[in-house]
This record gives structure tokens, C-alpha cells and sequence, in this order.
């Protein structure tokens, strides 16, 4: 494949270079430059070309007048702010929890709790049986509580 790839191109090259080299060797006599370039009245009269005036096919049309409507301009809407995100959070309500009674030492505290008229004992780390909240801590007047409807901690008075 190489080879007659290699032969075509040096064929080509051959026949080329002789086609040129006759083309130069016939232009280098006088005669025949001029058979090529034409006599020096047919240079001096293609130098001088009439000059005529734009004369309209029709009078009554303009030459530049648009023949096609441009285009309408493109009017972007205005963007609609939607609200794609979450739906709204419905507000949840606290526990409805009453500190009623605190008693204890230093070492451990005691709780009383009321939850829907109900009313349970609670230490330091305790839960509620369902799992609403938790008691984090139990202050001297007041409980610290985990909400778990919340999600954060509350913190309750005593008598509140």
C-alpha cells in the first residue's frame, strides 16, 4: 500500500513540474507573450470603461425599500415567583405541662408533672412512658425538660 501510494505521489510531482516548466518556456518569447496579453490598444480600452447611471426597471419602486418584515422583537415573560419549596409547617402547640410540686436534696430531685390532668413523678433522666418528653434536669425552681413535638428543650417554672 505504501509503495504505490509512494509511486502516485512521485508520478504526480513528475507531471506537474513539466507541465510548468512548458508553460514557462513558452512565455519567454515575445510573440507569444503577446498572444497571451493582446495587442496595447485592447489594455489601453479596457482601461477606459463607460460610466453609466443607475436607471430604476420601475419608476415607481424603491430600490430600498425592505422586502422582508424583520422579525417581531421577543418578549420575555416576566418570571412568576413560585413557592416550590416545602408546604407550609403547621405550627405545632407545646405540651401542655405544669411543674406542681419540686422536693429534694442536693444529690437527687423529685419532680411532680402534670400532663393532661395527670400527674407523675419524674427524676433526672426520666422519661415519659410514651416517649413526649424527658427530663433533663431538675432545678430548685424549675424542670428542664427534652420536648420531643418540639424538638428542642423547654424549660419549666414551678406553679407555670
Amino acid at each position: 500500500m505504501k509503495k504505490i501510494v509512494l509511486i502516485v505521489s512521485i508520478t504526480l510531482a513528475f507531471l506537474s513540474y513539466g507541465n510548468f516548466a512548458h508553460a514557462q518556456s513558452g512565455l519567454n518569447d515575445e510573440a507569444d507573450a503577446k498572444s497571451v496579453i493582446g495587442n496595447e490598444n485592447d489594455i489601453k480600452a479596457s482601461a477606459e470603461v463607460e460610466v453609466k447611471d443607475y436607471k430604476p426597471r420601475q419608476n415607481n419602486k424603491d430600490p430600498f425599500q425592505a422586502l422582508i418584515a424583520p422579525p417581531t422583537p421577543v418578549v420575555t415573560p416576566a418570571p412568576v415567583k413560585e413557592d416550590i419549596g416545602r408546604p407550609p409547617v403547621k405550627e405545632i402547640q407545646p405540651l401542655p405541662l405544669k411543674v406542681t410540686f419540686v422536693v429534694g436534696g442536693p444529690n437527687r430531685k423529685f419532680a411532680n408533672i402534670c400532663l393532661n390532668d395527670r400527674v407523675n413523678q419524674y427524676t433526672d433522666g426520666e422519661q415519659e412512658e410514651s416517649g413526649l418528653f424527658k427530663v433533663i434536669e431538675i432545678l430548685d425552681r424549675s424542670v428542664k425538660i427534652w420536648d420531643s413535638r418540639l424538638n428542642k428543650e423547654r424549660l419549666l417554672n414551678l406553679g407555670e
